[in-house]
């Protein structure tokens, strides 16, 4: 999947190339919070960055809670979370009412997603 500034918000978490002063290695990533010269460079060098995959570990490390096993929803808040069989969550729902066409596949896309439903930042816990 691909990363673009555009789709990214200062503060949100990505895996980012590691810099040792004029080197990097491609091939190793670092999770990071970006900043806006992170913002810069990510638009003129599309592949410093790569998202970071939402798994069930991202969703509890940012305080969703999940009561049963399968089939039932992570809940923060008002929002649910509701696995698919595929590596991605794509049934939301928002104070009880479904939100269609939601596919989250990225950490950074929860969290541009749960600040634009609630104008809060989603923070990490553990």
């Amino acid at each position: 999947m691909e990363l673009t500034a555009q789709e990214l918000r200062i503060g949100n978490l990505v895996q980012i190339v590691k810099y040792w002063k004029d080197f990097y290695d491609e091939n190793y990533f670092i999770p990071k919070e970006i900043n806006l010269d992170d913002l810069r460079a990510i638009n003129n060098f599309k592949d410093i960055a790569k998202p970071i995959p939402l798994t069930e570990e991202w969703l509890l490390r940012f305080g969703f809670i999940r009561k049963y096993v399968s089939h039932t929803p992570y809940i923060l808040n008002d929002i649910s979370i509701y696995p698919t069989d595929a590596n991605f969550y794509n049934i939301v729902y928002y104070k009880g009412v479904k939100i269609d066409d939601i596919i989250l596949k990225s950490v950074s896309q929860l969290q541009n997603l749960y600040f634009s439903l609630t104008n809060n930042e989603l923070k990490l816990i553990k």
